[in-house]
């Protein structure tokens, strides 16, 4: 009792009160589109501690939710539930098809947890990239068919009730449709794109988080490796290319300083280049 005689408050209730904040941020952070900060907030200054108090709150009008976290809450209860690997490579193999359906014999990749062996996962990563040249570069027909790949693929499973739900889209779509703009010569259609979602396999499977990534062919090698993880991993590469002088990313190896990147064709000639020994994906989370 002295520290609530002298100061005003116990350690051992603040302890309680912090730990009973931290409860209720990760209830709320469950809502894809709810960070810690936004959790907090809701948390202090209306009192929402659950996700009833955030639902009656939205139905009261007192916190307005933007278009992804009213989705997110909505489907709160089934986004949370890890999916069975099977489940995730009929989700990879539907995107597949219906992208090589667009763009033939194009580059598609489930990475993730998933490419690392795991047996169930949280969402599904589907990675696309050009089909193989024997040239290695594209023409203007094949960059345009790219471009187009995304917004076109998205409008088919669309149609089709495969997704569900837009989270994030690469650019606006057009007014008038409500649909995606398929321009692959409009500065919207430029490499790479990014989109997250929901599906839905059919009636008898639970909402599943989706995202598809479209790269150019220079990119795809450094977008394989990121995407595949683990986050523990990715942190190390960057680690040991920071104290090797470079910047790695998604996106490419480059100089950290002045001009200069390495063109890579595969992870292996990245590891190659980093001085590595070759890992498979399955050893990759540590």
């Amino acid at each position: 009792l002295t520290d609530l005689i002298e100061t005003g408050s116990m350690m051992e209730l603040e302890v309680v009160r912090e730990r009973a904040g931290q409860t209720a941020c990760e209830e709320l952070t469950q809502v894809w589109g709810i960070g810690p900060v936004t959790a907090w907030s809701m948390q202090q200054k209306h009192g929402v501690k659950t996700l009833g108090d955030l639902r009656s709150a939205v139905a009261a009008g007192k916190i307005n939710l933007s278009s992804c976290q009213r989705i997110g809450l909505r489907l709160v209860r089934e986004l949370k539930e890890r999916m069975p690997r099977s489940e995730a490579t009929a989700i990879g193999a539907m995107v597949t098809k219906e992208a090589r359906s667009l763009v033939p014999g194009c580059f598609a990749m489930v990475c993730g947890s998933y490419r690392r062996g795991k047996q169930s996962s949280g969402d599904v990563d589907v990675l696309l990239g050009p089909p193989p040249s024997a040239t290695g570069q594209d023409s203007e027909a094949d960059e345009a068919a790219m471009q187009s790949l995304l917004p076109n693929l998205l409008q088919q499973l669309h149609t089709s009730n495969f997704l569900t739900d837009d989270l994030t889209l690469p650019y606006t779509p057009f007014k008038s449709s409500g649909r995606y703009p398929s321009d692959g010569n409009s500065a919207e259609g430029s490499l790479p794109q990014t989109y997250m979602g929901v599906c839905k396999l059919g009636a008898d499977h639970l909402h599943r988080r989706l995202d598809i990534k479209v790269y150019p062919r220079e990119m795809i090698a450094f977008a394989q490796m990121y995407f595949t993880g683990s986050d523990y991993f990715n942190r190390s590469m960057r680690c040991l290319a920071r104290r090797q002088g470079w910047s790695l990313s998604d996106k490419g190896l480059k100089k950290r300083f002045g001009a200069g990147s390495v063109t890579c064709h595969s992870e292996k000639e990245i590891f190659e280049v980093m001085g590595m020994d070759w890992k498979e994906p399955h050893e990759r989370d540590s």
